[in-house]
């Protein structure tokens, strides 16, 4: 049976649980017809009346903003870099979250824009009360893209590697969490 190409878009962040969704993926997931898509969303600083009045705050934004794009482009080449070492084909995408400053509706509007296979995403181990104050971006994405979601969360053992604190839980959680955005 012949496997057909897939978008497969990665939402990345900072985190080491970005990386270990990348690696897991790369290890388990991908295959080598697939088209990735390495995605980093932004902050993006406001573009509020003041500074449009404020020559010295406006340039000061700017001056931000761009820390914060090669910081986005320096994160993405990290990641690149794994992807070639795995033999992967791949594109980075660094966006500034939309003009309501939500990193989430960014990510589900570029799924939507490649025709996404498949969005990627990592667990950060957020707890009840920190999902219902923060709000979880996996957890958005699973709710509200439109393709099938994959959230991909270490184990114990694997935390401990990580030298993260765990996260989970004394037993080992589901590897995976599969949704369909519906």
């Amino acid at each position: 049976m012949a496997s057909h190409a897939r978008t497969v878009v990665f939402a990345l962040d900072e985190s080491k649980f970005s990386q270990h969704a990348l690696e897991w993926s790369i290890h388990n997931y991908l295959h080598t017809q697939d088209t990735v898509i390495l995605l980093n969303v932004r902050h993006r600083y406001p573009d509020t009346h003041v500074a449009q009045q404020d020559e010295a705050l406006a340039t000061e934004l700017e001056k931000l903003e761009a820390a914060r794009c090669n910081q986005s482009n320096l994160l993405l080449q990290h990641y690149s870099k794994i992807m070639d070492a795995s033999k992967f084909a791949h594109k980075t995408v660094s966006l500034p979250c939309n003009k309501n400053g939500s990193i989430k509706d960014t990510i589900c509007d570029y799924t939507a824009l490649v025709h996404a296979t498949v969005l990627v995403m990592a667990s950060h181990g957020m707890n009840v009360t920190s999902r219902m104050t923060l709000g979880s971006v996996s957890e958005y994405c699973l709710r509200h893209v439109a393709c099938p979601v994959l959230i991909v969360r270490p184990t114990s053992a694997q935390l401990k590697t990580m030298g993260l604190v765990q996260y989970f839980g004394e037993n080992d959680p589901v590897h995976i969490m599969v949704g369909l955005g519906l």
